[in-house]
Order: C-alpha cells, then sequence, then structure tokens
C-alpha cells in the first residue's frame, strides 16, 4: 500500500517496504471472523476463488 499524501517532516515523499515476513493478516482475520456467520464467510471464500480464476 503506498500513501500518496505521505510527507516526512522535511515534506519529502514516504515510501514504507516490508518483506512480509512479520505479516498478521490471516491471524488478524481468523480472529475476527471467528464469530461471523458461516453464509458471510462462504461469501468471502466465494470472492477469493473468482479473484483467483480471473488472474489465470
Amino acid at each position: 500500500m503506498i500513501d500518496t499524501a505521505a510527507e516526512s517532516i522535511n515534506n519529502t515523499p514516504v515510501v514504507l517496504h516490508s518483506s512480509g515476513e512479520n505479516d498478521i493478516t490471516d491471524s488478524i482475520l481468523k480472529e475476527l471472523n471467528a464469530a461471523a456467520p458461516p453464509s458471510a464467510l462462504k461469501a468471502v471464500d466465494d470472492k477469493k476463488t473468482d479473484k483467483k480464476d480471473e488472474k489465470k
């Protein structure tokens, strides 16, 4: 993600980079979705499958 409005104290653009090694997205999503109804989770899984098919 790039925030095009980000500027340092010197008014220069800032770009952050991450190797993804400490990515906690999956664990956070699992925790947030723990109490979600099964139908809501199915809709998300269907969207992921559709996006994967589009990339092929």
